[in-house]
Order: structure tokens, then sequence, then C-alpha cells
């Protein structure tokens, strides 16, 4: 290799020495916003599964009781004990339906209806961010509210 190529790859080198470091510092701040994304996401899909089997667990016992004496506090104490701690926790409960249900598993609302008796438990639930994701993008600041509602068909107890 001759001394002149020698000096021109030097030179190269030299050049895109710190052009790697310009590209990491143009990539992190994406990066950390996709990883906090995740995380968010992540922790919002659990909380949303969490309740949903609360409420399909609510559903469950109120099938079983029935209109027995006290059944609304089985039915409250089950979610609470469906929800347990964790993300979820119950303090998020904004409000709790128990309804009879219709064929298509919507609340009757006090209209007569025929055929298998079904019951319903409904969950409104609010979950507020656990991550700084709402100072980094345009999401709603206080959380996500969102409604989870299960039905099971009544059995005769034998």
């Amino acid at each position: 290799m001759t001394q002149l190529a020698r000096r021109m790859r030097a030179r190269r080198e030299r050049g895109e020495r710190g052009q790697s470091l310009v590209e990491f510092a143009l990539i992190f701040p994406i990066f950390i916003l996709l990883f906090i994304g995740l995380i968010e996401f992540s922790i919002t899909l659990s909380v949303m599964l969490n309740v949903n089997y609360a409420s399909r667990d609510s559903a469950l016992i109120s099938a079983e009781v029935g209109d027995a004496v006290g059944a609304d506090c089985l039915i409250l104490q089950r979610l609470d004990k469906a929800l347990g701690g964790g993300a979820a926790h119950h303090s998020g409960i904004q409000q709790v339906r128990i309804f009879w249900a219709d064929a298509d598993s919507t609340d009757s609302q006090g209209r007569l209806h025929s055929g298998l008796d079904t019951i319903g438990v409904s969950i409104l639930f609010h979950h507020d961010w656990l991550t700084p994701l709402p100072n980094l993008v345009s999401v709603p600041p206080t959380g996500v509210t969102f409604d989870r509602s299960n039905t099971m068909r009544m059995e005769p107890v034998l």
C-alpha cells in the first residue's frame, strides 16, 4: 500500500469516528419512547385481562348463588378476591353492575324475559398510567377507562 493511500484511508476513518455516536444520539430517544410505550401497553393489557377475569369469576358466583340472601356481598367479595393486588387493584373500580341478561347477553333493563335466566356482571374500571408516557406523547393524561362484562346462565340447584 502506498503512503498516499494510507493517508487517504486514515483521513476517512478519522472523519467517520463520531458518526456512530451521532446515529445513536438520534435513535436513542425513539428507542426509549417505544420501550416505555411497550411497558405501558403491557401493563394496561394485563389490567384489562385481570378485570375481565374478575368479571367472569363474579358472573360465575352470581349464577351459583342466584338471589340468595347476601348474594351481592358474595359477588363483591369474589370480585375483590379476583382482582387481588397488583396493577388492577380494586381502587380503580368505578362501578359494578349485576344484571339480568337477555338471550344476547345484554342488560334486560327491567324488561320481562322468557327462557333461561342469565345473569351478568359489568365492571367499569379506570387505570392510571404507571409510566411517564403522557409526558412524552399525546395520550389522555389521566389514564384509560374501560368496561368489561360477562354473563352466565343460571343453572338450577338439584
